[in-house]
């Protein structure tokens, strides 16, 4: 059953909505959105955290039930475990895009040879000696798994993401003998898997779990913690915040960026500039009605805007007028109202020349 709240409800309104596992995802996905200059809503889309991986499966089901042309970031542990294989499935798409790779047109079966081809590494990493270097981590992380033969389900699952995690991080420790053909194997069969779940927006994250993107990231490759991806994720909104160029976005963020980059999004628009184009008309039409009838209030004023102003009328209003001395001097209020969630602001406008504008300021309400 979907928990659904106000936020997760944006989907009925959206047709193209992106679901994340968490809202530390979701904050992180926003921010490189923007900071690439992209607006997500701008596009008519959306970015909600669904709160966790079944619960993402959730929406994908429903998603799909509804024809809703919505898109989907995935964790790598979601590939062994939970119902995403059974989602994709029976999905044509997938199965004619492996099909056509020359991988037959089973998903599941192609998915289990990768499984197979994980067990053989991690049976050749309990039993190496000499454990290389670079390996000492994820030996000790699999063996403090217990004995391989009482796994559960969930435990393979971590030590198939572990190995996984390991070839993404420190390839070429990992792809010396006996792993080469394994593990030249399981890249060919991961990325092809990548590909295919791409053909029905479906993003696969190859290097494990969002975190592991980050250069923030301090935690433990294996075992991340909550708290350390919430510092990481925090850190690097702030790293996002002083400004990138796509080069140093891509080459920070690698397959992650890749996948942001796929989903939904439009150029931003620099709302403050044509926002001050419209406000600088609206106050020529202000500075006209009060120059051009002297004996005009406030009253007047605004129904007189409402008027020449119909296609503004429901973002600026003039809250207050007080005349000067000369015909063309006067003292106003405009407010402008709420714009994409942020308050309402006050513009006050000063006008004591003869020609021109005058002056005006944008200030919060």
């Amino acid at each position: 059953m979907l928990r659904l709240n106000v936020h997760h409800k944006q989907l009925s309104f959206f047709d193209d909505p992106i679901f994340v596992e968490g809202i530390l995802d979701a904050q992180l996905v926003g921010a490189l959105q923007e900071a690439r200059g992209i607006s997500v809503a701008g596009a008519g889309s959306c970015v909600i955290d669904a709160g966790g991986c079944e619960e993402v499966n959730r929406y994908l089901e429903l998603c799909r039930a509804f024809s809703k042309n919505a898109y989907f970031l995935y964790d790598l542990d979601s590939l062994f475990e939970g119902n995403l294989r059974a989602c994709v499935k029976a999905d044509g798409s997938v199965q004619h895009f492996l099909a056509t790779a020359g991988m037959g047109n089973d998903f599941g079966r192609y998915r289990g040879e990768l499984e197979r081809r994980l067990t053989n590494v991690i049976d050749q990493l309990h039993g190496a000696s000499p454990v290389p270097p670079a390996l000492n981590r994820l030996v000790d992380y699999l063996s403090r798994l217990g004995p391989r033969d009482p796994w559960s389900s969930k435990t393979w699952v971590k030590a198939r993401v572990s190995v996984l995690t390991a070839i993404s991080r420190d390839h070429a420790a990992v792809d010396k003998a006996p792993f080469h053909d394994d593990v030249k194997d399981i890249e060919g069969r991961l990325n092809q898997i990548a590909a295919a779940l791409k053909q029905v927006n479906v993003f696969l994250l190859p290097g494990g779990t969002l975190e592991r993107y980050l250069p923030e990231y301090s935690g433990d490759p294996y075992e991340p913690t909550d708290e350390a991806k919430r510092q990481a994720v925090y850190r690097e909104i702030e790293e996002l915040g002083k400004g990138m160029t796509a080069e140093q976005l891509a080459a920070r963020y690698k397959g992650l960026y890749d996948a942001v980059c796929a989903m939904p999004g439009k150029v931003s628009v620099d709302v403050e500039r044509v926002l001050r184009d419209y406000l600088s008309r609206y106050i020529h039409d202000l500075q006209v009605a009060v120059s051009s009838h002297p004996s005009w209030d406030l009253p007047q004023v605004q129904e007189y805007l409402g008027t020449v102003q119909r296609s503004t009328v429901k973002l600026f209003s003039v809250q207050s007028l007080q005349r000067g001395e000369g015909k063309k001097e006067f003292t106003a209020v405009v407010r402008i109202a709420e714009i994409g969630g942020e308050r309402p602001k006050l513009v006050r406008v000063d006008h004591r020349t003869n020609a021109g504008m005058g002056e005006f300021t944008i200030e919060s309400a």
